[in-house]
């Protein structure tokens, strides 16, 4: 009867051991969140201009 308690108790160790490895291990594979760069252009700015040049000013015309 010990030696099946015994077992048992191995197998529920050994299962947290495991539990505990994979979860430090998807934590170190999880990607850091960069923050969002964003610039306050002051000056002569057209932006006609910057369209003409290739920039995308959807989101700062529509205010989002």
């Amino acid at each position: 009867m010990h030696m099946r308690r015994r077992a048992v108790t191995a197998l529920v160790v050994v299962g947290l051991v495991a539990l505990v490895v994979a979860s430090a291990a998807s934590a170190q594979g999880a990607k850091k969140l960069e923050p969002l760069n964003q610039y306050l252009v002051s000056g002569r700015i057209n932006p006609e201009d910057l369209a003409r040049a290739g920039y995308d000013l959807t989101t700062l015309l529509a205010g989002g």
